[in-house]
């Protein structure tokens, strides 16, 4: 969620300072693999979910639909649109593998709910990170290693800020990992 937010926030100037000004055009790919990255967290709790309960060829049959879809689709939309057609491609298969997924989870086990609390926490900090890095940008322009190293600094702090703030799973989180760690001692 943060990288998907950081990459909307500020996709020029992380593609400039990692490839060159050359790369320039990349931007909205990277935006397109931060969200397919997304789609793919979540639906890796639901492939586990599947396989977990012994139905693994389910959860093939379904990577193999999204596959195939991916491709045919991927070939259409390069042909008509160019590389971002791939990125689209492979965004919506992964939706729809995920959508699929979700449907069988939830006939399954009933009413599960695909947007718990804690990842909409989650949204709520990456929405917060995605304006105060995209405020902060126009402030901090140039896309050099340093520049580019403080916007994504201020985006991961103002992130785990705003979760700390509000997530008391992320607060128990973080204090279990402080008092194992051995600094809380």
């Amino acid at each position: 969620i943060p990288i998907f937010f950081g990459s909307l926030a500020s996709p020029e100037q992380l593609i400039v300072a990692a490839f060159g000004g050359e790369s320039r055009d990349g931007a909205i790919l990277l935006v397109g693999i931060a969200l397919y990255r997304l789609f793919e967290t979540q639906r890796l709790v639901f492939s586990g979910t599947l396989k977990g309960i012994d139905r693994p060829g389910l959860v093939m049959k379904i990577d193999a639909f999204a596959l195939a879809f991916n491709v045919v689709l991927g070939f259409a939309l390069v042909y008509e649109i160019g590389p971002i057609g791939v990125v689209l491609a492979t965004v919506l298969a992964e939706a729809s593998r995920y959508a699929l997924l979700a449907y069988l989870i939830n006939e399954r086990f009933g009413d599960v709910r695909l947007v718990p609390r804690p990842l909409m926490e989650q949204f709520a900090a990456g929405m917060i990170m995605f304006l105060v890095v995209e405020s902060s940008s126009r402030l901090v322009t140039g896309a050099s290693w340093f520049n580019t190293a403080l916007l994504v600094g201020i985006g991961g702090a103002v992130y785990m800020g705003v979760l700390f703030a509000i997530s008391a799973n992320f607060r128990v989180t973080v204090r279990s990992l402080y008092r194992d760690s051995g600094l809380g001692s």
